[in-house]
């Protein structure tokens, strides 16, 4: 076997190629040294970069839509003829727990003697909600709120709970208190009115003995019912 021997000429290459490699030297090669105090700075400044990028997102994030408002106009005569066959079964529980002879009557009742009667359309334009206000006839800061829906209601949540609070404050510019009384079987009803603002007060019994409670809404705490 013979031996390979690089040439001189190659070895030489090799030798300059690995120089090359080396690391510089300190005269060469500049190191900044960086103090604590400086590290610690640094760290806050990309912080608050940090920190300025989510505000600028957060600044610039649009909020979500407001969900739009059932159509709503006042009540005429022919939404009661249209409502009172299809009332929801916890407003007719009510009705007959209040001795009332008939949804018909109810309702008709509610408009007739509502200084502001409305009626709720759907997208059909087909009344789904009657409700407004009675004048407490006991004191004129108080107006009675109520409010008799359909079954079956094809209607967001969230587009009823936004006509119901417009409407509870449209209410609210006329009577600085707003009162209710609900069916405490009508679980539904409650849910509403408590996210109109409303609180709620003792409980009482209707005329067949079920219980009823007050909700009530003051617009102002200046206004106390003494």
């Amino acid at each position: 076997m013979v031996a390979y021997v690089p040439s001189a000429s190659l070895t030489n290459s090799i030798a300059a190629g690995i120089d090359s490699l080396r690391w510089p030297s300190n005269a060469q090669l500049k190191l900044t040294s960086i103090t604590p105090s400086q590290q610690r700075c640094l760290i806050f400044e990309e912080r608050l970069s940090v920190c300025d990028t989510r505000k600028d997102i957060f600044m610039n994030r649009k909020p979500p839509p407001c969900p739009a408002r059932l159509e709503v106009r006042p009540s005429v005569s022919n939404d009661v003829t249209y409502l009172a066959p299809r009332l929801r079964k916890a407003d007719l529980e009510s009705i007959v727990a209040c001795a009332s002879p008939s949804a018909e009557v109810s309702l008709t009742r509610g408009r007739r003697h509502s200084d502001i009667c409305l009626t709720a359309l759907d997208d059909q334009a087909r009344p789904a909600v009657m409700f407004g206000t009675v004048p407490y006839t006991q004191d004129g800061t108080v107006g009675n709120l109520w409010f008799l829906a359909a079954d079956d209601l094809d209607i967001e949540t969230e587009r009823l709970s936004a006509t119901a609070s417009h409407y509870v404050e449209t209410f609210h510019g006329k009577y600085p208190i707003l009162s209710s009384f609900m069916d405490c079987r009508d679980r539904s009803r409650k849910r509403i009115l408590k996210r109109c603002g409303f609180d709620f007060g003792k409980i009482a019994k209707s005329p067949s003995g079920h219980n009823f409670q007050e909700a009530f809404k003051i617009r102002s705490a200046a206004c106390v019912i003494q």
